[in-house]
């Protein structure tokens, strides 16, 4: 991968021909971003080859994860379902998917206190979420 996953962020082309510069604090990104890979550059002290190996384990398993919280959710069982969306939370932690772990965190919360139905709303928002931040992973791939 030859994107440059250090502190400031990896960069690509973006729609325009344009280069653009993904997920660093204090750099210009895109404005729709929902990823921060600073934790996972830090955590893999910047070796590019290891958070290519995260961010693929990531696009691998998280759709089935993600598709079993949805399951939990439509059967009503509350407390399986916040099981599942407390087990999501590391791995979307280290995509630095602060949308997407807040969403997790308050469907765990609101399913333990209120029940799986009362969640419905918060679990479709969290799949779009995701579906978004898969995306900005495939692209910091793709800029390899």
């Amino acid at each position: 991968m030859n994107a440059d996953l250090g502190s400031k962020g990896p960069t690509t082309s973006g729609p325009d021909g344009n280069k653009v510069t993904y997920f660093g604090p204090d750099t210009p990104h895109m404005s729709a971003s929902c990823i921060d890979l600073g934790y996972l550059t830090r955590f893999c002290k910047g070796d590019r080859v290891r958070m290519e190996r995260y961010i693929r384990m990531y696009l691998d398993s998280a759709p089935g994860s993600f598709d079993g919280l949805v399951e939990q959710a439509n059967a009503g069982d509350a407390e399986a379902l916040a099981a599942a969306a407390h087990s999501l939370r590391p791995q979307v932690n280290y995509m630095g998917a602060q949308a997407l772990l807040d969403a997790l965190t308050g469907i765990e919360q609101r399913a333990r206190e209120q029940g799986a139905t009362a969640c419905s709303e918060q679990v479709a928002h969290l799949m779009e979420l995701n579906r978004a931040v898969m995306a900005e992973l495939r692209a910091v791939l793709e800029a390899g």
